[in-house]
């Protein structure tokens, strides 16, 4: 059975209210927080566009723009393939 998008539209609050509570649990330690997570693939972006434009010369026409969307790509097929723990274990952590 395929969720319909009015499927999303009825849960939104409850689907919106378990990303907040996981972006919570997931940076309640960090200094930075969520905007770590915006960041971290910023420098990344701009330590491999220096290593691989400039440094190795690798002649890739829009290299950033390929980058960046190998970069969008990788936490979502990490998040993927990651085991979900229970919500009590979640909770007892």
């Amino acid at each position: 059975m395929q969720p319909s998008a009015a499927h999303f539209l009825r849960y939104r609050t409850l689907v919106r209210n378990l990303v907040f509570k996981d972006l919570k649990l997931k940076y309640r330690d960090s200094v930075l927080g969520v905007v770590w997570s915006l960041l971290n693939p910023a420098l990344l972006l701009i330590v491999y566009t220096v290593a691989f434009k400039v440094v190795l010369r690798v002649q890739t026409e829009n290299y950033p723009y390929f980058l960046l969307a190998a970069l969008c790509r990788g936490p979502s097929s990490r998040a993927r393939s990651r085991p979900r723990r229970s919500p009590s274990r979640a909770m007892r952590t």
